[in-house]
């Protein structure tokens, strides 16, 4: 059920299949990983495009919704078909389904 309802029984054998191996569920899984650095920085793995760019807000497409970002003076650090980073002063996140 790849690409899926990942609820469904699929859903459910990989992430057991995850847990068994000790792999990471967002690299088997395809989830969005964010990593926060303090304020300032912002990283989101296996996105799957930007929605919103401004330097106040930026919104970016995942497998699983969508990840919001608010602040002020936002840019964008680094963009790769599978990463990207925001850079600037982040007041708030929000994920999305």
């Amino acid at each position: 059920m790849r690409g899926g309802d990942r609820n469904g029984v699929a859903g459910n054998i990989e992430e057991r299949l995850a847990e068994l191996f000790e792999i990471p569920k967002n690299v088997l899984l395809d989830m969005p990983r964010v990593v926060l650095v303090g304020n300032v920085q912002l990283t989101i793995e296996n996105h799957q495009g930007i929605i919103e760019y401004s330097q106040q807000a930026v919104r970016v497409a995942t497998s699983r919704g969508e990840v919001a970002v608010e602040g002020k003076g936002l840019s964008i650090g680094k963009i790769t078909k599978s990463e990207i980073t925001i850079d600037g002063r982040i007041h708030r996140v929000a994920l999305w389904e």
